[in-house]
């Protein structure tokens, strides 16, 4: 139990609000079904990435993350083509800057912005920014990187951690919302997996799994990505290992009801197959014996028939309707279209 206003994984999500405020962005994630803490954290991030330390401009390369400081040396502005909201005409800006260590030089550029960036740019003299590198006519440049000013506890982060849309909920206001889980709610997780089998297969917990993935549980110098694939392993685990509990639980269920016992004679069985202009394959011939032990058990039948297109299953649904129909009950044979149905209903139709 969370020692912040009594918060566990099945609260609410807006809970983690003041005055348990349902905002815009928590309506819009209730919408599609995430409603509690919990499920805002089975939300996983695209991508943890440890954020680089300042590096000087000679270290530039194409397509990674850079992170540097310098002083900006030129800026200038051009209207943009399109207008923000409100119809604020939005601006291109670009910026020359000048490595703190050196004498290298650096273009960043924003495009389509809002003229507010363009005034906080104006305002810095020295600037530390962070993005990925591209070369456009020979030159190293930054489109639409981040900017920290100087030394913020902003830029000093650990961690770049970005996640998907949901629902038109950008990366940031889900990061915003996923930072306000108070910590020991992350480690509060009932795990129904046991402690022994967990050990035995060398997985994590399933708390330790949600703070791995959301960057909640190491420091810089422990992340890796053997750290990130386990985790997702366990996870991936503990969704299979329920799916597997719940068809125990639906077969036990099946067990303790009753149903119609149809001990069908081989002699009834021989008669409903040569109603068809082919032999049955071996396959299945012993689809259909499962099927007739089943119907002789007494419980209720659920049972999955695979195979490829004109294999024959078909086939063993209509000798299977047959032997039902023979004891003087109704059969349905459902299908998802209505142009197999009627596939289905010549087809039976031609047999019989």
């Amino acid at each position: 139990m969370s020692k912040n206003d009594n918060l566990h994984p099945n609260s609410p999500i807006e809970h983690l609000q003041k005055n348990h405020k349902k905002t815009k962005t928590i309506e819009k994630l209730n919408s599609v079904n995430i409603h509690t803490i919990e499920e805002l954290m089975w939300i996983l991030p695209l991508r943890v990435q440890k954020t680089p330390q300042v590096h000087q401009f000679d270290e530039l390369r194409e397509g990674e993350l850079f992170k540097g400081r310098g002083k900006i040396l030129s800026f200038r502005t051009t209207p943009a083509h399109q207008k923000g909201r409100g119809r604020v005409p939005l601006v291109n800006i670009s910026a020359i800057v000048k490595d703190e260590f050196s004498s290298s030089t650096l273009i960043l550029q924003w495009f389509n912005t809002y003229p507010s960036l363009k005034t906080k740019i104006e305002n810095l003299k020295n600037i530390l920014f962070m993005g990925k590198v591209r070369v456009y006519r020979d030159q190293f440049q930054i489109v639409a990187p981040e900017i920290f000013g100087q030394d913020t506890l902003e830029g000093n982060r650990e961690f770049i951690i970005q996640y998907p849309t949901i629902n038109s909920v950008g990366s940031g206001h889900l990061k915003k919302l996923i930072d306000k889980i108070p910590l020991d709610i992350w480690e509060s997780f009932k795990d129904p997996i046991p402690a022994q089998e967990l050990m035995e297969r060398g997985y994590c917990s399933l708390s330790d799994s949600f703070k791995i993935l959301h960057g909640k549980f190491f420091n810089a110098c422990e992340f890796s990505k053997e750290l990130q694939k386990m985790a997702t392993r366990r996870l991936i685990y503990h969704e299979f290992y329920l799916e597997q509990l719940k068809v125990l639980i639906r077969k036990k269920e099946a067990k303790s009801k009753t149903a119609p016992i149809f001990k069908i004679k081989d002699n009834d069985i021989k008669k409903f197959c040569v109603l068809f202009p082919y032999e049955l394959t071996d396959d299945q011939k012993r689809a259909l014996q499962d099927i007739q032990d089943d119907l002789k058990a007494g419980n209720p039948m659920s049972r999955l028939i695979q195979g490829d297109v004109g294999c024959g299953k078909t086939t063993i649904a209509i000798i299977s309707s047959l032997i039902v129909s023979h004891f003087s009950f109704q059969v349905a044979l459902m299908c998802p279209t209505e142009s197999l149905a009627v596939q289905h209903f010549k087809t039976c139709f031609e047999f019989f």
